[in-house]
């Protein structure tokens, strides 16, 4: 079973524009989804990694205070 779609909706470039805003600010979020968008191709993370990786960065940011 396949968990990706092979091409974005258009609702998750501004759903990733809400996320990304958290942890970029929205100037830099809405760059960021634009060059999305013109992306050929869009490589696809497994979930699991994607996860691994926000707990790294969440762990990171409390072991530094």
């Amino acid at each position: 079973m396949e968990h990706w779609k092979r091409e974005p909706e258009d609702h998750d470039y501004p759903a990733a524009t809400s996320y990304l805003s958290l942890l970029v600010g929205a100037e830099a979020a809405t760059k960021l989804v634009r060059k999305l968008q013109k992306q050929d191709v869009l490589v696809h993370r497994a979930a699991k990694d994607l996860l691994r990786r926000s707990e790294e960065r969440r762990v990171g940011k409390e072991c530094r205070s």
